[in-house]
């Protein structure tokens, strides 16, 4: 089974390289429990060409779905938003698409996904709602994030985002205060 992971978005090799999340650990365990031939493309901020790591080869591209159909793999899983019209063309290839939705209120591609990823009971419903084939499948990787005992508590809350209006994370500052801290990529969609 060939799985050709993408989005539509660039990001620093340096944060790929040293991530180790989740996500990326299941694309291992495909590969390392079930045979799976995985590859995660990515838009190229600088260069093209690949990356190595130690759970996915990462492919930096121009076109990811120019180069995810001339792989020719056996289903495509998007690890996205709705909001990319790379989606409609990957959604004409014929080729099986699943998402792992990133979250948000783009429905722009809804219709091209044959099964919907998510991590939270409310898009759980809407996608249900809307007749989508939808599993609540992921969250907090509990291997990585896991209380420490001996760890003095600092924060009360922690809120990992990517800082979107739609986010509301002025509600996540109003309700902690000090109490709270979170790490925020900025989003140039809204």
């Amino acid at each position: 089974m060939k799985l050709a992971v993408c989005n539509f978005w660039s990001a620093d090799k340096l944060a790929h390289h040293t991530n180790k999340d989740g996500f990326l650990r299941a694309l291992a365990h495909l590969r390392d429990d079930y045979g799976w031939e995985t590859r995660f493309f990515k838009l190229a901020k600088q260069e093209t060409g690949s990356l190595v790591h130690p759970y996915v080869t990462f492919q930096y591209c121009d076109d990811v779905v120019e180069e995810v159909l001339s792989w020719e793999p056996d289903a495509v899983l998007l690890f996205s938003d709705l909001s990319f019209p790379e989606i409609g063309r990957l959604g004409e290839s014929g080729i099986p698409v699943a998402i792992a939705f990133n979250g948000g209120p783009f429905d722009e591609y809804e219709h091209v996904p044959d099964l919907f990823f998510v991590e939270s009971r409310v898009y759980y419903d809407r996608f249900k709602g809307h007749g989508r084939n939808v599993v609540r499948a992921f969250g907090t990787n509990q291997d990585i994030f896991y209380p420490i005992p001996e760890q003095p508590k600092v924060f009360k809350a922690f809120y990992p985002a990517n800082m979107s209006l739609w986010k509301r994370t002025e509600l996540f500052a109003e309700a902690m205060g000090k109490d709270g801290i979170s790490y925020w990529i900025i989003s140039k969609k809204i």
